[in-house]
């Protein structure tokens, strides 16, 4: 979507014209990793942010899925298993070390998930 805008404020997040928002997101870094990481030699470019959850993520399941645009484009959509975010957005919703304005998002986005895990995503496979 060639309307996502780097938010100057924010570095790690960019905002389509529709007003959906993505957040580069990457585990703590370690062993001599980059920090911090920018995603290319831009300085208007996006910059990950590190969070705590990252290692977790990392350490999860892959799934992969179709998915199909309303322009009837497809790709193969590669990211972490639907339960393991589930369950890492689970627990950062009831954390308490969490920021507040942030744990009922946590706790959406992981009612939403299994949603679409249950409804749609699934296929047979066994949790």
């Amino acid at each position: 979507d060639p309307s996502f805008r780097v938010l100057r404020n924010q570095l790690q997040t960019a905002v389509n014209d529709d007003g959906y928002e993505i957040d580069i997101i990457r585990r703590t870094a370690k062993d001599g990793d980059p920090h911090p990481l920018r995603m290319s030699s831009s300085e208007d470019d996006l910059w990950a942010v590190q969070v705590s959850s990252g290692e977790k993520m990392v350490a999860g399941r892959r799934f992969q899925q179709l998915v199909v645009a309303a322009s009837g484009q497809m790709a193969m959509m590669q990211t972490i298993h639907p339960l393991d975010f589930v369950r890492i957005k689970t627990a950062l919703s009831s954390d308490l070390q969490r920021d507040p304005l942030k744990r009922p998002k946590d706790k959406l986005q992981a009612e939403v998930v299994l949603a679409l895990w249950n409804s749609y995503l699934q296929h047979g496979e066994a949790a």
